[in-house]
């Protein structure tokens, strides 16, 4: 999780389905109840201007990550790579454009921003599209599942 201040950030799970999920959309609240079921842990950044849902990973290296946030302000799933390139399964770059590709072919949208050390998102309403949610989840479990390799992925 991004280095915070007790005031910047909270834990609390009904919190963030409530406020910044199931309020505005059932299918949010399913991605993160999907996530979470993939071992997923929610965080929340309460930035004013726009607070974020964090998907953050524990891995087996004892460095979490936290490869999608949810800004529903923004309308926004923003894939955190400028953070996640410090994790030594996605430092190379051919790994994190693997993410962004499989993350555009789960969602049927070319993702905004082609900045591999950023933060590009795409459209959060997305996750309303049928069959959506699963096609994430399994991006996200082929992230884990990288973020947990115990040898140097490849692409």
């Amino acid at each position: 999780m991004p280095a915070a201040t007790p005031r910047s950030l909270l834990t609390s799970r009904s919190f963030a389905v409530e406020q910044l999920l199931c309020r505005r959309s059932r299918a949010r609240a399913d991605l993160v109840a999907r996530a979470e079921q993939l071992g997923a842990f929610v965080s929340i950044g309460t930035s004013e201007k726009s607070p974020r849902l964090f998907l953050n990973f524990h891995t087996p290296i004892g460095r979490d990550m936290w490869p999608i946030a949810i800004n529903p302000g923004l309308g926004k799933l923003v894939l955190f790579l400028r953070f996640l390139k410090s994790h030594p399964a996605f430092a190379d770059e051919a790994v994190r454009a693997e993410l962004v590709d499989r993350m555009e072919q789960a969602t049927g949208v070319k993702i905004q921003g082609d900045n591999l050390g950023g933060f590009p998102f795409f459209p959060v309403q997305v996750v309303t599209e049928a069959g959506a949610i699963q096609q994430i989840i399994e991006v996200l479990e082929w992230a884990v599942a990288v973020a947990s390799s115990p040898a140097p992925p490849t692409v």
